[in-house]
């Protein structure tokens, strides 16, 4: 009976910066289009705090970076991309990247994780870390040639394209993007609605 009913009411999303921007913003246009009665909320978090948010009951969806893993919170995968190991070019000169590594630090929204998982492979370790809460600050700082970052392909193409950023390693398919809710809210038509509209246009923004 709830699937029969018209999509109303008040639903929150939360998301780290990047999927705001870049895909949100788009998304919450289209599914106001079709559902105008609906009030929506969008936060910004890291995937860390979303989950947490989540899990409280202070938000209805939630995308994240990486896996959640929790009881009780059903995860969609909903998209795979590249992370990039990248460095302004005025600063690579002759150097290793392990020699890079040794010299600037390491920046990165989540110390642990992918970005931990992508440094092993490539057997470099950090010898200094800067901590951010925003993929754009990152990029910012990368750019103005503060030190190293695994960034999503997505948020660096043009500076790739233009010469301003420079690819030192590309880890395929690593960053998994999954949209999450609680188990027991996917029957209620506000919840199902936007689910339905994410799954259909989610993959038009990257074709």
């Amino acid at each position: 009976m709830r699937r029969l009913e018209k999509p109303f009411g008040n639903l929150s999303i939360a998301a780290p910066e990047f999927y705001c921007s870049y895909y949100l913003s788009q998304l919450l246009s289209i599914y106001l289009k079709l559902h105008p009665q609906v009030q929506m909320k969008m936060l910004v978090h890291n995937s860390k705090e979303t989950i947490k948010l989540l899990d409280s009951n202070q938000v209805d969806i939630g995308i994240i970076a990486g896996t959640c893993n929790r009881p009780g919170i059903e995860e969609i995968l909903i998209d795979q991309e590249d992370m990039v190991l990248v460095v302004n070019p005025l600063i690579v000169k002759n150097h290793t990247v392990q020699e890079l590594f040794e010299r600037y630090p390491f920046i990165s929204c989540d110390l642990e994780g992918v970005n931990k998982e992508c440094l092993d492979e490539i057997g470099c370790t950090p010898h200094a870390t800067i901590e951010c809460g925003s993929e754009e600050t990152i990029k910012r700082a990368v750019l103005s040639q503060a030190g190293i970052a695994l960034i999503s392909d997505v948020i660096i193409e043009k500076e790739l394209k233009q010469g301003t950023l420079q690819a030192l390693h590309r880890f395929p398919n690593r960053l998994l993007t999954h949209l999450i809710y609680p188990k027991d809210q996917r029957d209620y038509s506000t919840v199902s609605s936007f689910i339905d509209v994410l799954l259909d246009v989610w993959p038009t923004f990257r074709t």
